[in-house]
């Protein structure tokens, strides 16, 4: 079901109905929800029976304004003139990577994935999903000492809205261009976007690209403009900044 308003105001609802008096019924709480979401009456209501589950994919375990973070990415510096920095029992998992950066070293874990440059100065990681994680990656894989510091480059989040969104709404792009706590801007539109909304954040020094999908899917891809040192709680400040932006997006739809 479609609630629409002036200006492209436009809310998607889903029901389950059994009758003609109950499909009147939940229009009735559409309307009645859009009135006091956007304090105006609708303009029309699109009822659809035939239209397929919008939320179809939805990952199981993941309810609304629940948020997961899917990749975490960034750099470990060596301590300069150390000899070996592997842990000898790690030295099995450790294999040669060659592609255009020359050969490196890859070690694949259930924490993420390394790959150490080739003279064991920096090592990138990506794929884990914690802080802790990253700390359990180097603690398996590197001598103890070897590593002078860590730095997120890169986080990957996700999260649910409540409900569908329909991709002519206008009001989402508008919510997030509103909110002063950062600056908003429309990408240039690189990918096809019939099924998905985006817009680029800047808050404080990091950039946030914003994908708004029909299912109601949310992604997040952060980007460290500055130096961001790991700690052991960094990613609750990227878990912080996601549930802001949720907010705003989830008043609206």
């Amino acid at each position: 079901m479609l609630v629409r308003g002036h200006g492209g105001v436009v809310i998607c609802r889903d029901f389950d109905v059994c009758c003609p008096m109950s499909c009147l019924c939940s229009a009735h709480d559409a309307i009645e929800e859009f009135r006091l979401k956007f304090q105006e009456a609708p303009t029309d209501v699109l009822v659809d029976r035939h239209k397929k589950d919008k939320r179809r994919g939805v990952p199981r375990g993941l309810g609304a304004g629940d948020v997961s973070i899917l990749n975490l990415c960034g750099k470990i510096s060596h301590v300069p003139n150390t000899d070996q920095i592997f842990n000898a029992g790690c030295l099995p998992l450790v294999s040669k990577i060659r592609d255009g950066f020359g050969v490196r070293l890859g070690t694949a874990t259930v924490y993420g994935n390394f790959v150490t440059s080739p003279y064991a100065n920096s090592t990138l990681f990506r794929g884990c999903k914690r802080c802790g994680d990253v700390q359990k990656g180097i603690e398996l894989i590197f001598k103890e000492g070897s590593v002078q510091e860590v730095v997120i480059h890169m986080v990957v989040v996700m999260t649910m809205l409540p409900h569908a969104v329909a991709m002519a709404a206008r009001q989402v792009r508008a919510a997030l261009y509103a909110e002063s706590k950062w600056r908003a801007e429309t990408p240039p539109a690189l990918e096809d976007t019939v099924y998905m909304q985006a817009v680029q954040l800047t808050c404080g020094d990091k950039k946030v690209l914003v994908h708004v999908y029909a299912t109601g899917a949310v992604f997040f891809f952060i980007t460290c403009t500055e130096k961001t040192v790991m700690e052991a709680d960094s990613e609750l400040q990227f878990v912080r900044l996601c549930r802001e932006i949720y907010a705003c997006v989830e008043r609206v739809c």
